[in-house]
């Protein structure tokens, strides 16, 4: 995980990117998908998890680059 973190406004970016891209995948598959009728409980927790490891690299990456510059 410390690979994936390293402490740059790039990769900063590329979080805050990616986990709002992955955001926007839940939205863009309810407006396809008005009457939700293949809904799936695996689907839902996986598509979380994904999420929060997005936003779990997005934190550290910031807290360390922010560390950096002090």
């Amino acid at each position: 995980m410390r690979a994936l973190t390293q402490p740059t406004r790039g990769r900063i970016a590329l979080w805050a990117t990616l986990s709002l891209l992955w955001f926007l995948f839940l939205v863009q598959d309810h407006v396809m998908d008005a009457d939700h009728r293949h809904f799936s409980w695996l689907g839902v927790v996986l598509w979380a998890v994904v999420l929060v490891w997005l936003l779990a690299c997005l934190v550290l990456t910031s807290r360390r680059y922010r560390a950096l510059r002090r």
